[in-house]
């Protein structure tokens, strides 16, 4: 099979996780060749070990049900197609074959918090309870995805009457409707929104919004990325200010706030 070699053009950002610059280089290089060689999709070699180990990642951090639900088998352009095959088993597999996996030595780091889990953490836990933990995240994992996709349907069923995009880079939510529904669906419904302008939300940016569709007309929030958001007599209306509009005199508006946990309180 051909080979394909891509040599990282940057490195992490001061304070940056060096995992997360890693994973963003990796999967922008296999992007690259996916579109190179005219491939349908490609193909990654997450086992069962690692889908354990990014919800319990995920639980440390905070993470919500689509979080937790962890890694999907098929996720856009890439296929995991070993997500129910463990880490034991395509070691023994490549012995049976005469072949010697090449090994990161970071992956041994326990400086890196998904080393700590993998070497320390996990094997504690099946030392302490005597069972396979593994199989039992990643089983958890899958009912919580199946919760979790109902959850996506329905809030992709609600949004068709409560979300318009005006305009390019402008998206306009129902406050009322909004309201009206569930917190659960009501932030669903704002992540998928926001993605529509090709913004990326995190859980405050989301909150915001959901805020401001319960709160007095008026209020206007400073979102991260350049986005702002305001309260109109219908809607949350989510955009991108033209350059140079505070530069003509304008004010931040009451309630204004640059993060979303400033917002609500």
């Amino acid at each position: 099979m051909p080979f394909h070699l891509r040599a990282a053009a940057s490195g992490p950002r001061r304070g940056e996780s060096v995992e997360a610059w890693a994973r963003e280089a990796r999967y922008g290089a296999m992007e690259a060749v996916r579109r190179e060689v005219g491939a349908t999709m490609a193909a990654v070699g997450h086992t069962a070990d690692d889908q354990a180990e990014t919800v319990l990642l995920w639980l440390c951090r905070g993470g919500g049900i689509d979080a937790l639900s962890g890694m999907r088998p098929v996720s856009g352009t890439i296929v995991r197609p070993l997500l129910d095959v463990s880490r034991d088993q395509t070691q023994a597999f490549c012995r049976a074959l005469g072949r010697r996996p090449r090994r990161d030595p970071a992956n041994d780091d326990a400086r890196f918090l998904r080393a700590a889990l993998r070497g320390r953490v996990i094997p504690e836990l099946e030392r302490r309870l005597g069972r396979n933990v593994r199989e039992a995240i990643v089983r958890a994992a899958e009912l919580l995805r199946e919760d979790a996709d109902l959850l996506a349907a329905m809030a992709e069923q609600a949004t068709d009457g409560l979300v318009r995009t005006p305009a390019p880079g402008e998206v306009r939510i129902l406050a009322r409707g909004l309201n009206e529904l569930p917190g659960p669906l009501a932030s669903r419904i704002v992540r998928r929104a926001l993605w529509g302008i090709g913004a990326q939300p995190d859980s405050a940016a989301i909150g915001t919004v959901v805020d401001l569709a319960a709160g007095r007309r008026g209020r206007s929030v400073a979102l991260a990325d350049g986005l702002r958001a305001a309260r109109t007599s219908e809607y949350v209306r989510v955009f991108r200010p033209s350059p140079g509009a505070r530069a003509r005199g304008d004010r931040p508006t009451d309630g204004e706030a640059l993060h979303g946990d400033q917002a609500r309180r």
